[in-house]
């Protein structure tokens, strides 16, 4: 029923009644660039009153409107800066907070929310770096148990300078490394917490239109990748405009910031997705405010995708951090891994997932659910294996209630399941779940069994025979990361440069575990799929990737990455 309704476009078709049934007593915090604040101007004026805010974009009767602090509460009900430091503006109302908390009297019965609004100059910053004034790491403590998150972090992210190049122009690799690091943090801050977490894609088209075209459709690719990944919802919105609209100004206020028409469009599909995410309880007919107990996943995309046409979603540079250029041109693993036993003390001082347990099957005693004592192993086993997915500091009870969880082994008895998906929703199966397994493998299907239960391989509670990943091997950019860390989001790491013995090499190659590449997983015939090519490229086939064993890092048509396809050319049989 979900895709029908999409289909017919009912995402941008919520009333103001089932606005309120939505926002009724919560909270909603939208994080973002100046696109965010003025159509989180229009939200908070809208839900107010019912109706689209008068006059000129940002003007009210000749005035500015909510970009100052001032006596007006059309938008909202304050208007400071929420920390002083010039990340990468010295502009006020690029650090710009506002909050609005009275919405009228139709909420008074009801439950009245609050909006907030935060300017962020980029995807993430910490308190290391913010000069010990506010960062984003420290107002996480404050926003993550929100009712909801609505982020995004866009045209300022392309402005960086990463690696010598200018992310607007080209999104390399090194920009989505970047990416890829602002997106773990925000992961352990903002998206920590209890909140239904969203992200809005990034509009067309940039401050170089028409040039910034690809590398933002480049980046909200690679947005949707993270939110999906800690089963968030995607909201896109790039397809309500293209380039010439904003030329004519028919879509914009000034080439730049959508007109309220269409920020009222982003608004609509944003408590949509929200309400989707929490059950369906206001738009899909029922009350109360807001919904809840819904599965986060029901709707990880919201509206419209991309027009069929475009360029590759990264455009790979190849370039190796070491001061060995390239990887050898034959197909075969540069180094040895040298065969481990996996050990459950963290090799680093960051908290570490153990990938597995070894040895005699024991609960351990260290483990409690996140910020409670008193429920440790025994009171998981009390009532397992509901309470298995239940968090603890840094490990689910899974991974650390082995004979309570019945997750004890070293070598997988049996394969993943095939018929094992979450609900009704057939791509999300163990392979699925393999791709970022910490936030998945506590998802139940419809007959209430669990991934880690159903997938103990994509889980990591069992190891493949025969195969071990490298115990030297690390991400070039950070020692801490290894092949434990490639494997919390191997649908993203299997493709990283890493060092290993002074040699440079690709992490599915010294993590063959991790990366689900052992001998025989991806099948018993080993060769090359005939149908895989690069996404956009149709000429780039499994014959292009064995020209050049670095190819073996290039993402195909259907998302998936040559070294899975190409399997004699990438070595991965």
């Amino acid at each position: 029923w979900l895709a029908a309704w999409l289909a017919v476009g009912a995402s941008e078709d919520v009333t103001w009644e089932e606005a309120q049934c939505i926002m009724a007593g919560k909270s909603i915090v939208f994080m973002g660039d100046s696109i965010t604040r003025f159509c989180t101007m229009f939200f908070n004026y809208w839900l107010a009153n019912g109706e689209v805010q008068p006059g000129d974009y940002f003007e009210y009767d000749g005035e500015e409107w909510g970009l100052y602090e001032d006596d007006r509460d059309d938008c909202c009900d304050s208007r400071p800066t929420w920390t002083d430091f010039e990340y990468r503006s010295t502009n006020s109302k690029h650090r710009q907070y506002f909050v609005k908390e009275d919405f009228g009297s139709a909420f008074d019965e009801i439950g009245q929310p609050m909006s907030e609004f935060y300017f962020i100059q980029n995807c993430y910053y910490g308190d290391d770096e913010s000069d010990g004034d506010e960062s984003i790491e420290s107002i996480s403590e404050t926003i993550k148990d929100r009712d909801y998150i609505v982020y995004n972090c866009g045209w300022w992210n392309l402005k960086d300078d990463v690696d010598g190049g200018y992310c607007g122009l080209e999104w390399d690799e090194g920009c989505q490394e970047r990416y890829e690091e602002h997106w773990e943090n925000l992961r352990n801050t903002v998206f920590s917490g209890s909140a239904t977490s969203v992200y809005r894609s990034s509009t067309c088209c940039g401050e170089e239109a028409p040039s910034w075209v690809d590398a933002i459709q480049d980046q909200n690719d690679a947005a949707r990748e993270q939110i999906e990944a800690i089963d968030g919802t995607y909201v896109e919105v790039y397809d309500l405009y293209g380039y010439d609209e904003i030329v004519d100004r028919t879509a914009t206020f000034d080439s730049t910031h959508p007109n309220k028409e269409n920020c009222l469009t982003i608004n609509k599909r944003v408590l949509a997705a929200i309400d989707a995410a929490n059950g369906g309880t206001c738009l899909g007919g029922g009350g109360g405010g807001g919904g809840g107990g819904g599965d986060p996943t029901t709707m990880p995309t919201y509206g419209p995708t991309y027009p069929p046409t475009r360029s590759p979603t990264i455009k790979p540079t190849f370039v190796a951090p070491s001061s060995k250029p390239t990887m050898p041109p034959a197909p075969q693993p540069t180094v040895e891994p040298t065969p481990r036993a996996p050990t459950l003390e963290p090799t680093s001082d960051a908290p570490t997932l153990t990938p597995f347990p070894t040895g005699e099957c024991l609960d351990d005693a260290t483990w409690f659910k996140k910020n409670d004592p008193s429920k440790d192993c025994d009171w998981v086993a009390a009532s397992s294996p509901t309470r298995c997915a239940v968090k603890g500091d840094d490990r689910a009870a899974y991974q650390a209630c082995y004979r309570a969880c019945d997750t004890c082994g070293d070598e997988c008895s049996a394969d993943d399941s095939t018929d094992w998906i979450i609900r009704d929703e057939d791509d999300k199966n163990c392979d699925w779940v393999a791709e970022a397994y910490v936030p998945r493998c506590g998802k139940t299907s419809l007959d209430d069994t669990f991934a880690f239960q159903a997938c103990p391989y994509a889980c990591r509670t069992c190891l493949q025979p025969n195969c071990d990943d490298s115990m030297t091997w690390s991400a070039s950019s950070d020692e801490t990361k290894d092949c434990s860390w490639v494997a919390e989001a191997s649908n993203q790491r299997c493709t990283k440069y890493g060092v290993d013995v002074n040699e440079t090499v690709l992490a599915f190659v010294a993590c063959p575990q991790s990366c689900r590449v052992c001998p025989g997983f991806l099948g018993e015939t080993c060769d090359n799929d005939a149908t895989w090519y690069k996404k956009g490229e149709p000429s780039k086939n499994c014959d292009w990737v064995a020209q050049s064993f670095p190819r073996c890092r290039a993402k195909g048509f259907d998302d998936t990455w040559a070294y899975q396809n190409c399997r004699l050319a990438c070595d991965t049989c």
